[in-house]
Parts: structure tokens; sequence; C-alpha cells
């Protein structure tokens, strides 16, 4: 049993509609990395560090719903509105999964008094480990939830 599901997990990630995804996320990360970037560097107070991860999120994510829809999964079997409406519950928990992690490790960084790397790069660094890390929820939970194969009897 548990071999059957490392097989299929095994079967999952290695398979070329996941690179299509790694493609597609990496464009839709560059989007959200730059846009993030720059909305932090327009406003620096102390809040808007979220907000930045939030803006970029949003920004990545209208990008990888557009392409995922259209190239990765070819997903016309269900109403647009409807996947729109699944893409958002998905991206909202990976949302809240990237921040917690941003802000788990710009905590520890800032607890550890690390000096090696300055608050900017801490931040930055924070922000691509986040967004790497959410790629492991977000592709199962698109797959399988958003753009799922309907199958017409």
């Amino acid at each position: 049993m548990i071999k059957t599901a490392l097989e299929k997990v095994k079967k999952l990630f290695l398979s070329k509609e996941f690179v299509v995804f790694l493609v597609i996320g990496a464009m839709s990360a560059t989007l959200n990395f730059f846009s993030g970037f720059l909305f932090r560097q327009i406003f620096t107070g102390k809040y808007f560090y979220t907000i930045s991860i939030w803006v970029g999120f949003t920004v990545g994510s209208i990008s990888s719903f557009i392409l995922n829809r259209l190239i990765t999964f070819k997903a016309f079997d269900e109403r647009i509105i409807n996947q729109i409406a699944k893409f958002a519950v998905v991206l909202l928990f990976s949302g809240i999964i990237a921040s917690g992690i941003a802000n788990i490790l710009m905590i520890t960084y800032h607890s550890l008094k690390i000096s090696f790397i300055n608050g900017k790069q801490a931040e930055t660094l924070t922000r691509l480990a986040s967004i790497g890390l959410t790629t492991f929820f977000n592709y199962p939970a698109i797959k399988f939830f958003s753009f799922r194969k309907i199958s017409r009897k």
C-alpha cells in the first residue's frame, strides 16, 4: 500500500505535465517575485513586507491561472468561473502557506541575529523559499481540484 502510494507520487511529480507546470510556475514565480520586489522598493514601511508578498502572489497567480488552464492542463471541461473560484481557494491556502513560511523565516533571521546578510537580502531569500516550497502543494491541488477532468458519461 505504501509502495503503491509512493509510486503514484513519483508518477505525479515525474511527468511531462509537471515539467510544463514547473516552467509556467517559473514564469509566474518570476512575475510574483519582481512585482512584489518592486512594490517593496516603493513602499518601505514595516507592514509592507507582508503586503508585498500578497501583491506579488496576486500577479503571479493571474498569470499561472491563464497559462496552466490553456497549456498545462488544457482544462476546458468546466465553466471558467468555477475554475477561477477553485483556483482562488487553492491559492488562498497557498498564499497563507507562503506568507507563513516567509514570516517564520524572517522571524528566525531576526531572532538569530544573522549578520552575514542584511534584512533586504533575507527578505529576498525568504520570498524565494516560500515561492519554491508552495509548488509542491500547488501542483496536485490545482491538477485535481481546480482543473480536474470531468468525465462525461
